[in-house]
């Protein structure tokens, strides 16, 4: 409750931080917020390529660049939060070693860059679904309960990986890597159906594969084993867990490194 209660009280640092990151990430560039979609883009044309018409990859009723654009929309609001939260502290080290506030309120304003691409995927994604006549699944409800859970799922990585990115540099390097191989064990360019059965269960033990699986299950209204939620959602609980306490415990001491 202290958290949220300073949270709360160090609100307007929290904007003031995530505008100000979204003024460096855009400044003096020609395309702007047209370099959110085109990323997406390109790995969606390679999915494409590689899972639709090499590999014959089904996804049912649901067309595949639907299929795949949903997954990317899910997967960039994780990996925004992992790779730009990681680095968090050490972005803002000129703000930490002058003023007292809880960092994780820098962590917090990336979370709301991630969102806001987050909503620019998620209304391109509604436009194929125009395109292709898609319904909207009444799931859509529930969107706001999975959206959460990518939020616990990328800080269990990202505040772990920021405490000990600030004493070993290298780590934030290592870390972009990890996520390019991440993306390849994560339902994001294929359903997690194709995985055999009896592997069901080791595969969701990849926490975000429960979160991409659950975003599809809103938007698109896909059918999904809910039991193999159980232990993708439990590891990233405890996982998140242990990741806070870590957290706040070396967070005072961090300035010490920067």
């Amino acid at each position: 409750m202290k958290t949220l209660k300073d949270i709360y009280q160090y609100r307007e640092l929290l904007l003031s931080t995530a505008l100000r990151s979204l003024k460096i990430r855009f400044a003096r560039t020609l395309l702007g917020l047209l370099w959110i979609i085109l990323q997406p883009l390109l790995y969606l044309a390679i999915f494409i390529l590689l899972f639709q018409q090499f590999l014959k990859i089904e996804t049912g009723a649901v067309p595949y660049p639907l299929f795949a654009l949903t997954g990317m929309a899910a997967w960039n609001f994780f990996s925004f939060q992992v790779l730009h939260g990681s680095a968090a502290l050490i972005e803002f080290q000129s703000i930490i070693t002058k003023i007292y506030f809880p960092k994780i309120i820098l962590h917090l304003s990336k979370t709301i860059i991630a969102t806001v691409d987050f909503i620019i995927l998620l209304f391109f994604c509604f436009i194929l679904m125009v395109w292709y006549d898609a319904p909207l699944s009444i799931r859509l409800i529930f969107l706001p309960l999975f959206f959460t859970i990518g939020i616990f799922t990328a800080l269990t990585i990202s505040l772990t990986v920021s405490i000990l990115t600030v004493r070993f540099r290298d780590l934030q390097l290592m870390l972009q890597y990890f996520l390019n191989l991440f993306l390849w064990i994560t339902p994001v360019a294929y359903p997690s159906t194709i995985i055999p059965e009896n592997w069901q269960w080791l595969y969701f033990c990849n926490p975000v594969a429960g979160f991409v699986d659950g975003i599809r299950w809103c938007i698109l209204g896909m059918e999904t084993e809910w039991i193999y939620f159980i232990p993708s959602f439990m590891i990233t609980f405890l996982l998140f867990l242990g990741s806070f306490y870590y957290f706040r415990k070396n967070e005072i001491e961090i300035t010490d490194y920067i």
